[in-house]
Parts: C-alpha cells; structure tokens; sequence
C-alpha cells in the first residue's frame, strides 16, 4: 500500500467546499502575489509534514496523518450540516470540535509558531550558560567530566561564539514542531462548550487560508486574546457563502445573515492570519490585492526579552 507523502495541512474536505464550477480551487500566494487553480488533492500540502522519520533509511512513521484521515472523515457528516444552518449536537458536535482544534494546530502558522517558542527556550538557557565566564566554566567541566578535557583556547572561542547570538542562528527541526499537536485535545474540549453559530453571507463571497481557523477579540488584545477569554470569537469559514462562529455566549441562533461589510472583515481577518495561502472558489484580482497587502502581518511571535523560569534557574545553578 502507497503511503500518503503528499499531506496536507489544509484538509480536502475543507479545500472542496471552496471551489468553482470546474471543481477546482484558486490559491492566492501572498509570497509570489500569484493565483492559481488546482484540484483540492494537488492543494495545500507539503511532503511528509507530519511524518517522522524512522530508524531506518526511507522508512517514515505516518500515525499522525492517519488520525488526521480518521478526524477528515468523522467530520463530513456534520460539516454538511453546517453548510445547512444546523448545529450539531452530541457525538457529531464532538467530531467537528476534533476537526477545528486539530485545524488549528495543524497549520503552518501554528507549527511555526511552536518552533520560535522552543528556539527562544534554548536561546534563553544559553543566556544563562554564558550570563558570566565562571558560569560559563562551570558547565564546560561538567561535559568534560563526560567527555574529557577540552584546550583552553578551544573553550574561550567557544565561550565567545556562544555569548553573542548574533553569530548564530537556531534551526527547529519540523518533527519537533509535532508537539503542537498536544494542544489539540485542550482547545476541543473548549469548541465543544462554546455558543455556536452559521454566518450566511450570500452577497459577499467568502475566502479561507492555510490557517483558517482564527480567534479576535473585540477588546483588540495582543494575538486576539485567549481561547477562553468572555469576549473571543472563533470563526472558520465552511464555504463562500457560509462561516462558522463559535462564542462563549449561548444565547444565538443558530443561523444569522451578515451583511456585506461585516463579510468583508472575516475576508481581512483569514487574509491577516494567512501563512502564505489564501483559498477562493473563483479568481478575484480583490483577493490578490487582499493577500498582498497583507503579507506576513499575521500573529508572528516576536521576542523582546527573555524570562527565565524559577526551575530553569534552578537546573542552570543560578
């Protein structure tokens, strides 16, 4: 049996709900500000994304795309239901909370995301390594009590190439990334108890993204605040013409119409959370101009300082 290289971090069964007459699916990339169209099979993938390389040559561990297969499927029942107006209660409620969360740990973005984070922590233990030459001393002959002795001259470069990080850069390998998938079963739980609502925009069409579920708050907080936050709104868009919404109020109907400005801001909302992939069902020279402008303006963590933790401390004998 042909294991799945192709893998994809946008699922068909959301990829299909976006396309045209022609079954095909237009791919705005605000990286190369180019349009495409392709079958949602050739459409948001990347080669062994969420596979793990085995002990031997070739060989790959795909569990994780298989869940994420079994997820896909479990799903389709009460995605159409969406599409419908109907919101979905019990086991299918259930399922569909599976797919959003693990939507959105799945995406480029969060992954991204997950590997700033684990290279900003090994940044900060070598801060506190190289904070002092004593210090710095001290863990060099605890790895010569492992290794041997390592020359004085060869420990003062090193002493000197590791205290200025501007002389090296942090590479994350992607399979470290996979610890993003441990968010997943938090973030269903929370979807599941939420107020959910279908958005019907039927004068303006409706676009997605390689990141397409997203979270903004009203209050305008740092990353559109946290999933749990009173305020929070959740949206992921199920088709040009249909979003789903999910609030901590649950006193909402099931079905409402927007109009064309408030569709409009959920267009802007996946445009600026967008990896690099905005998806359409149709060729739009308004969406090119969207993903274009804006370009890498999603939730990009940036690092200003560091805060070291009192068991880091601890372990590094400050």
């Amino acid at each position: 049996m042909t294991r799945p290289r192709n893998q994809h971090y946008v699922p068909e069964l959301h990829l299909k709900h976006f396309t045209g007459a022609d079954g095909m699916v237009w791919t705005y990339d605000n990286d190369k500000d180019t349009a495409r169209h392709s079958i949602p099979k050739e459409t948001g993938f990347q080669r062994n994304f969420y596979s793990v390389v085995g002990e031997q040559e070739g060989q790959y561990d795909d569990r994780l795309e298989e869940w994420l297969s079994g997820v896909e499927n479990e799903a389709a029942k009460p995605y159409e239901a969406l599409l419908s107006g109907n919101i979905p209660e019990g086991q299918p409620r259930a399922d569909f909370s599976v797919y959003l969360s693990s939507q959105f740990v799945r995406s480029p973005a969060t992954r991204r995301m997950y590997a700033e984070v684990r290279a900003a922590g090994a940044q900060g233990i070598m801060k506190v390594i190289t904070e002092t030459p004593e210090r710095f001393e001290s863990q060099i002959r605890q790895f010569e009590a492992k290794t041997g002795p390592i020359e004085k001259h060869i420990r003062d470069r090193l002493y000197n190439f590791a205290s200025d990080p501007s002389r090296y850069h942090l590479v994350v390998s992607r399979e470290a990334t996979l610890s993003a998938f441990l968010l997943s079963d938090k973030l269903l739980k929370l979807f599941f108890k939420m107020g959910w609502q279908v958005l019907a925009s039927d004068d303006q069409h409706l676009i997605s993204c390689d990141s397409p579920v997203t979270r903004a708050s009203p209050d305008d907080l740092p990353g559109g605040g946290g999933f749990i936050h009173k305020k929070i709104e959740v949206t992921f868009p199920l088709s040009p013409t249909r979003c789903l919404l999910l609030t901590w109020r649950k006193d909402i109907p099931g079905l409402a119409p927007i109009n064309r400005s408030t569709a409009r801001k959920i267009n802007v909302e996946r445009a600026s959370y967008a990896e690099r992939f905005l998806y359409a069902d149709r060729f739009d020279s308004g969406i090119q101009r969207l993903a274009k402008k804006h370009k890498r303006t999603g939730p990009l963590m940036q690092f200003s300082g560091l805060i070291i933790s009192d068991e880091l401390k601890f372990k590094m004998g400050r």
